[in-house]
């Protein structure tokens, strides 16, 4: 099973000297063909047929100025299941583990993933950690 990952630092609602003691932390979907967009409804609900929406992460408010950021990230999948890549620490493929260190542009970074037809149907979750901010838990499922 493979996961592809999308990791966008990005100029995405950028605005000059955005000072914010921590960054707005938001989750849903977005499509693939437009992910500079809106985000879409019902962001907690992904389908193996629609290959276009991916789920998405995005940290806003970072100053401009700001060094890069230390991020983890944990996504528990419902039954094993493997990503394409590296860096990732998954001892029995449901805990994922990710490390990176990321510089956001125009203070903010947005992370999206999407799912393939060999992922497991069920929930998800996702926790955000960025420079020591541990973000919602968030739990959202993957469906046929």
């Amino acid at each position: 099973m493979m996961k592809k990952i999308l990791l966008i630092s990005t100029a995405l609602f950028a605005s000059a000297n955005i000072i914010a003691a921590d960054p707005v932390f938001t989750f849903g979907a977005k499509n693939q063909d437009s992910l500079a967009d809106v985000w879409l409804d019902n962001g907690k609900v992904y389908s193996k047929n629609d290959t276009n929406r991916r789920f998405c992460w995005q940290l806003k408010g970072f100053a401009n100025d700001t060094d890069p950021v230390k991020l983890q990230l944990v996504i528990t999948s419902p039954a094993k299941s493997t990503f394409s890549f590296s860096g990732i620490n998954s001892v029995d493929k449901t805990e994922h583990q990710f490390a990176l260190i990321i510089k956001p542009v125009n203070g903010t970074f947005l992370n999206c993933w999407k799912f393939d037809a060999l992922d497991p149907l069920g929930k998800y979750t996702l926790k955000v950690n960025a420079n020591g901010v541990q973000y919602p838990l968030q739990t959202f499922e993957l469906k046929p």
